[in-house]
């Protein structure tokens, strides 16, 4: 029976684990990811050399707090997340050569849902209510990575039981949702499944 005993215990940890980590999961959703064929992760290397800064524009308060704020939260939210060379996430306007590339994020966003509006968008107008606050704790986060006008990858991202900016939550929704936007290789690139003469690109 001891001998039972343990091995049911053995084989009950990796179940519970599992358990766990699909309820932790379950708060985060990313849904309508897409990559253009322009998306390259080699281009993020050759940004801007030194710190390799993009900036962030973002706007929405979920939670009333300065905008300011806010930009600090999702800035360092993002940071080490990306895939790729590493890239520095700031609020400060990129310099030449490509201060057009950029990350946009609407928090809780009412009257834009596509990326096409967003990418127009160098900051918030101010005479326009464009997100709304959180409303039992839940955030959703439409984001490009934006190149000029044009979305070179872009995703929605969906948090519940967030109960502010210092939520895990919240933290883990802008880490998904980084990785998403730039991925280690354009999933839209087939060149490793047409490739035959190793090593492949």
């Amino acid at each position: 029976m001891t001998i039972l005993h343990s091995t049911l215990r053995r084989l009950a940890w990796p179940v519970i684990a599992a358990a766990t980590l699909s309820a932790c999961d379950a708060s985060t959703i990313i849904s309508k990811v897409d990559h253009s064929h322009n998306y390259s992760p080699i281009s993020l290397g050759r940004f801007h050399g030194g710190d390799n800064a993009m900036r962030v524009v973002g706007f929405g308060s979920p939670f009333g707090d300065p905008p300011a704020q806010v930009a600090a939260a999702v800035v360092a939210g993002m940071q080490g997340h990306n895939g790729g060379p590493r890239v520095t996430f700031s609020t400060v306007p990129a310099p030449p050569p490509r201060p057009r590339w950029r990350v946009v994020m609407a928090i809780n966003p009412t009257e834009i849902n596509d990326t096409i509006k967003l990418c127009k968008l160098s900051e918030a107008p101010a005479d326009a209510p464009l997100t709304a606050p959180s409303v039992g704790g839940k955030v959703r986060i439409l984001a490009a990575f934006c190149q000029g006008d044009y979305a070179a990858s872009q995703a929605t991202g969906r948090a519940t039981n967030v109960s502010g900016l210092d939520s895990p939550n919240f933290d883990s929704l802008l880490a998904q949702l980084t990785r998403t936007l730039f991925p280690s290789r354009n999933p839209n690139d087939d060149r490793r499944r047409r490739c035959r003469i190793l090593p492949c690109p």
